[in-house]
């Protein structure tokens, strides 16, 4: 067996998983068996309403809602997505794949800075979405070299600071330092 060494890029490296997102038909029947097969008890649930402001779907202004719901895994957060409409990439993801992993998401100081560094990696944006006055922002990512998975960058800031302790406490999830 001939070993192949591996050389982290220099220029560029992500930070601790956040969360694994799943897109799923139903939220709320998904939440229940994972209850009851999985004994994953807490979940924080949310609606996201249109975000008319910034919002992008492969490269077009559009506006989508999802039903979330999030529980902790321990080191990281399990992220439940059920879209609410035929608009955002999750919905696209359910028609093509059906139910199942969709992202790997991260919080990043700065998604553009992240954005410059992953320029010639052969990634696309599926969608990009946000509250630019508040310096929220969210960005998924795709390409082949990632075996289909994407890549979700959320900007790190005192909003989504305060947003992700209401999920900890409700979920009862103790981030890594």
């Amino acid at each position: 067996m001939t070993e192949i060494p591996l050389t982290p890029p220099t220029d560029f490296q992500l930070p601790k998983l956040h969360h694994i997102g799943m897109v799923v038909r139903d939220c709320d029947a998904t939440i229940r068996h994972y209850k009851e097969i999985l004994g994953i008890t807490s979940f924080f649930t949310y609606d996201v309403p249109p975000m008319p402001n910034y919002s992008l779907v492969y490269g077009k202004p559009a506006t989508f809602e999802l039903r979330v719901g999030f529980a902790s895994l321990g080191n990281t957060l399990l992220e439940l997505l059920q879209p609410l409409d035929r608009v955002s990439p999750f919905f696209h993801f359910l028609e093509e794949h059906g139910e199942g992993m969709h992202h790997l998401g991260f919080l990043v100081p700065n998604v553009d800075d992240y954005l410059a560094k992953m320029e010639g990696k052969g990634l696309h944006i599926l969608g990009e979405w946000g509250e630019p006055s508040m310096n929220v922002k969210t960005v998924c990512l795709q390409g082949d070299s990632l075996g289909g998975t994407v890549l979700e960058l959320m900007q790190d800031n005192p909003i989504m600071q305060a947003f992700h302790q209401q999920v900890y406490q409700a979920t009862g999830h103790k981030p890594l330092p």
